[in-house]
């Protein structure tokens, strides 16, 4: 991978953002071809420039500010979807967030079933404990339409130029549905047992 220092006074967001996300690539460390997890991993990690222009908020994996931001947001709060919690804290102080393009960090893919369920099982964690606990019926409904996200997510996995070949495909498609089922699991029992 070509590294190039880019000085953060040259990008046009820092100029009119307090907080700038930049463009995360995922790549792999082990040779092709990918398994299920890398497969899904290259279609669906760190869609920052969406997180930041329809979420609100930047991954952190590639989220610059500047010192005094910080101090008035404040630290990041354990048990939270951090990135989140504390992008949204700024934004509500009245920091701008912007994105760049031009500032790209990489990130490797999780390398197998494992690894990727236990991510999601924290993401799903933080994210119960940022906006399920104080609505758990919406919550176990959202679980229960979580199988259906397979079929909208199904045009992206047999499109997405970041997959080679069929076998691939195959095995994005596979690991989103389980990872899909999986998710409706742990969060039925988030809205039934409240943790």
């Amino acid at each position: 991978m070509l590294t190039r220092l880019v000085n953060l006074q040259d990008l046009p967001a820092v100029k009119t953002a307090d907080l700038v996300g930049g463009r995360v690539d995922v790549f792999d460390e082990t040779p092709p071809p990918r398994n299920g997890a890398q497969a899904f991993e290259a279609v669906f990690a760190f869609d920052n420039r969406a997180y930041v222009t329809a979420q609100g908020f930047s991954v952190t994996a590639n989220l610059v500010t500047r010192r005094d931001v910080f101090q008035a947001t404040g630290p990041f709060r354990a048990g939270l979807s951090e990135d989140k919690d504390w992008c949204l804290r700024a934004r509500a102080k009245g920091f701008r967030l912007g994105y760049d393009d031009a500032l790209r960090v990489g990130h490797p893919s999780r390398s197998d079933w494992p690894a990727l369920a236990r991510k999601w099982r924290r993401l799903s964690d933080e994210m119960f404990a940022l906006h399920g606990q104080k609505a758990r019926r919406l919550w176990a409904l959202r679980a229960l339409l979580m199988p259906l996200s397979v079929l909208a997510h199904l045009p992206l996995v047999l499109t997405s130029p970041r997959l080679r070949g069929g076998r691939e495909r195959l095995a994005a498609l596979g690991t989103l549905a389980r990872l899909r089922l999986t998710r409706m699991v742990w969060m039925l029992r988030q809205a039934l047992r409240g943790v």
